[in-house]
């Protein structure tokens, strides 16, 4: 029996309410519509957060299914996905897997603006000062031994910082969809 394959969302999401939060959610609705009904005929499995997770379920364990060889990924790029941890952290896991260029169908969105060099240049520097700000507040607390979970995230920004630039100027070169033509990729 053929593999079905797991088709895996990964976007910035909690803020439904503004511009961007609602942009946001239209591209990951209406995608998940569309796969839901091949979801039905048994050619693929959708795999979103909002229902695999739950209270108190770990995000950490959650992405690391995101580095599976198998794992097809959407990605719905947006500022807010670009300057959020979580959602790095995915990124992290996603080009774990020498061949994530074949697993990654990005859906870039206006307020990403991966064509201006500039834009590109600044989600770097955030990553940075996020860096700066938090080993400043690490080195406040003056007794490092307790810090250890803080330097954990150190180290994922760490990451992030270091692939950051080469995941957003590969996806600046491809062509990608960005609303409405949702199902270009197909």
């Amino acid at each position: 029996m053929p593999v079905v394959p797991k088709v895996y969302f990964s976007y910035a999401w909690g803020d439904d309410e503004t511009p961007g939060g609602k942009l946001r959610a239209e591209a990951a609705d209406a995608l998940y519509v569309y796969l839901k009904e091949k979801e039905t005929r048994g050619e693929v499995e959708v795999v979103i957060d909002r229902e695999r997770m739950s209270y108190k379920s770990s995000i950490r364990k959650f992405t690391e299914a995101y580095g599976h060889a198998e794992a097809i990924i959407i990605v719905i790029i947006s500022e807010k996905y670009l300057q959020s941890e979580y959602c790095m952290g995915e990124v992290v896991q996603i080009l774990s897997n020498k061949d994530y260029q074949e697993r990654i169908f990005p859906v870039v969105l206006p307020d990403a603006n991966l064509r201006d060099p500039v834009r590109l240049a600044k989600y770097q520097a955030y990553w940075v000062k996020r860096t700066r700000e938090l080993s400043e507040a690490i080195e406040g607390v003056g007794e490092l031994e307790y810090t250890l979970p803080l330097q954990i995230i150190l180290q994922d920004i760490a990451e992030i910082k270091r692939i950051i630039s080469k995941f957003t100027t590969e996806i600046r070169d491809l062509i990608s969809v960005s609303p409405p033509d949702y199902r270009d990729w197909e």
